[in-house]
């Protein structure tokens, strides 16, 4: 049997490439995610894409994925000048409120569903796993759906109450996208009581298709294959020209060396798959080159309706690109049965 994996990258607001992709591989195989994958992860934006197409009670297909990047980014990432003068310019405050993201996860996701609800291999339903950093322990916190319903079969501590690894959704979609400098940290609690200070898991795991893969082979311990499709939210291939960056210092450097880390770490992340998975695969993105890929769609909070609109017209030359592999990834999906979570 053949594990089904589908990792979605952290970007914002770029996560308009991904959902994108997504509408268009449900629509060529004719299903939505939830039949085609026996595992979701994602990483901030795309840790939100992936607790809504998951959703136990209202799950979104990959066109209302769309549709939520055209209604909210917008909102969500909004401030007004006195919020700008108020923390200079995000010199001593994070930049946006938290208050308008929180609102628009509590109207999707529900304040009162927990991660525990989703269905899961059970019930011929996907699992899902959400990444985030505890800043408190110092250490990655990976909310996973199975754990939280009490199945510890992968778990290095399986005496844990399952209730300290279960905690709302909407809650642990608002942890993986609190992105330092961006959203404040949040302070969630699990159903047994249990706080975590947690901030974006894009912080070590951007992109976050090997935390997918171990999950698979911990989760579904029987099953031998594995295929896996990575979903970018846009490569930033920008050039930094040496005659520049000899003279930089702490300043200068502080904002290329936060694309050169998240870059190395997805690129380091794809060349280590495509090792371990030589045939079962995928990596979808693009690089933003020139054309519609112009230098500012890299920014990942440009929200307004102008960059919302060339995003989506970027995430269509994606698609276009890799039809012929969203075309066989449709099929090759829709024929594989549904794999079995769980020691034999």
């Amino acid at each position: 049997m053949t594990v089904r994996v589908l990792s979605i990258d952290g970007g914002g607001v770029r996560g308009m490439i991904p959902a994108v992709v997504v509408a268009a591989l449900e629509k060529a195989a004719g299903k939505p995610v939830a039949e085609l994958f026996d595992l979701v992860a994602g990483t901030s934006t795309g840790g939100i894409i992936a607790t809504g197409l998951t959703h136990p009670v209202k799950p979104l297909s990959g066109d209302a994925v769309v549709q939520f990047y055209r209604d909210h980014a917008g909102q969500i990432f909004h401030r007004g000048w006195g919020r700008a003068f108020t923390t200079l310019f995000s010199l001593t405050d994070e930049k946006y409120p938290s208050g308008p993201l929180c609102e628009i996860l509590k109207s999707h996701f529900g304040t009162d569903d927990w991660l525990a609800q989703l269905p899961g291999n059970e019930a011929q339903g996907p699992e899902l796993l959400i990444t985030a950093y505890d800043i408190h322990a110092r250490t990655p916190a990976l909310f996973k759906s199975w754990r939280a319903r009490g199945h510890l079969w992968d778990c290095d501590a399986p005496s844990e109450n399952a209730a300290d690894r279960d905690f709302r959704l909407w809650e642990i979609a608002r942890a993986t996208s609190a992105a330092p400098t961006y959203f404040e940290p949040v302070r969630i609690k699990s159903r047994g009581g249990r706080a975590r200070d947690l901030i974006d898991g894009g912080v070590y795991a951007n992109n976050p298709a090997m935390e997918a893969y171990v999950a698979a082979r911990r989760a579904f311990p029987q099953e031998r294959d594995i295929v896996l499709v990575s979903l970018g939210t846009g490569e930033d291939r920008h050039p930094f020209e040496i005659a520049k960056a000899k003279h930089w210092g702490l300043i200068e450097w502080a904002r290329p060396l936060f694309k050169v880390l998240l870059g190395g770490l997805s690129d380091s992340v794809d060349y280590q798959l495509r090792e371990l998975l030589p045939e079962g695969y995928t990596r979808i993105t693009k690089n933003f080159d020139g054309g519609v890929g112009h230098v500012a769609l890299q920014v990942i909070d440009d929200a307004s309706k102008k960059n919302i609109a060339t995003l989506e017209r970027f995430a269509q030359s994606v698609v276009e690109d890799h039809a012929s592999q969203i075309a066989g990834l449709a099929k090759t999906l829709s024929s594989l049965p549904r794999a079995k979570a769980g020691p034999a």
